[in-house]
């Protein structure tokens, strides 16, 4: 009898519960009560695992994944002042409309320049200058050249943060019709950046090991992480005032524009490789 059971459990061990079933049928020399009772050996040890907060035979190496995101944001108190001013002229040759903006653009450089403006950085955007086509409603004939646009931007960059106003109107009263962003920022923006990763990192990490315990799992490494960071400061735009605003008009004061804080933000996309988690007792 303890050889058949011997010989039983070795069936099961190497071919699993089928060998039961052909021992039932006859078609192997094992007799059924040694088959049953190996099997139920088997199913005992896995009950006295669990029990004891241990993971079946081979669970350890069933792996998972759990994707987490983070955002955080690092505010900081704004360092400096970004203008672009524009220059648009329209003209009937390409020759004098790009003396013209160019002649206007030098004007309105002049004229920045005499403010003394703190810190003062001035440099040329964008220089663009493209033919006007006849507008024709078939389009069997070439369109007809009826002229030239020649436009020019200006960047400047000061540390006065509250001459935005003060900018603009020299600007557009000295030539200039275009006002084409107001923005304040921070010059060393790395260190905010670097902040606002890691406390993204930390939010997607807190977010998947929440999730990992009410699962049931265990995190066990990082498969892909990605990370994106934005950063926002206050801006205006006074595109519709006219290049004629007197002195004592709207928008003159130094409180016209108000730095507020620039923000860095991160968002922080992280992977993470997970296992069954063993039962605490």
């Amino acid at each position: 009898m303890n050889d058949a059971m011997t010989s039983a459990a070795r069936v099961v061990r190497r071919f699993g519960p089928t060998a039961a079933v052909l021992a039932a049928c006859g078609l192997m020399m094992v007799s059924w009560p040694a088959v049953t009772g190996a099997m139920a050996q088997q199913t005992a040890s896995g009950r006295e695992a669990a029990q004891a907060g241990k993971l079946p035979p081979g669970a350890e190496d069933v792996q998972g994944k759990i994707t987490s995101t983070g955002l955080a944001r690092v505010q900081r108190t704004p360092d400096h002042l970004d203008v672009v001013l524009g220059v648009e002229v329209l003209g009937a040759t390409a020759g004098q409309t790009q003396n013209e903006a160019t002649e206007r653009m030098d004007a309105v450089v002049r004229a920045l320049r005499m403010m003394g403006l703190e810190g003062a950085k001035f440099q040329t955007g964008s220089a663009d200058l493209s033919p006007r086509y006849e507008q024709r409603n078939s389009g069997d004939e070439a369109a007809k050249i009826v002229g030239y646009r020649s436009a020019i931007t200006l960047s400047v960059r000061t540390t006065d943060l509250k001459a935005a106003a003060r900018i603009i109107d020299t600007g557009l009263k000295a030539g200039a019709n275009r006002v084409d962003r107001v923005a304040f920022g921070i010059r060393e923006a790395i260190g905010a950046r670097e902040e606002a990763i890691k406390m993204a990192a930390g939010a997607a990490k807190r977010k998947a090991s929440v999730m990992a315990e009410a699962l049931g799992l265990q995190i066990v490494g990082v498969e892909v992480a990605n990370t994106d960071v934005a950063e926002f400061g206050g801006w205006g735009n006074r595109m519709s005032q006219v290049a004629n605003e007197s002195q004592d008009g709207p928008g003159q004061g130094d409180d016209a524009y108000v730095p507020g804080t620039v923000e860095v933000s991160s968002t922080v996309s992280v992977t993470f490789i997970t296992r069954p988690a063993a039962t605490k007792r």
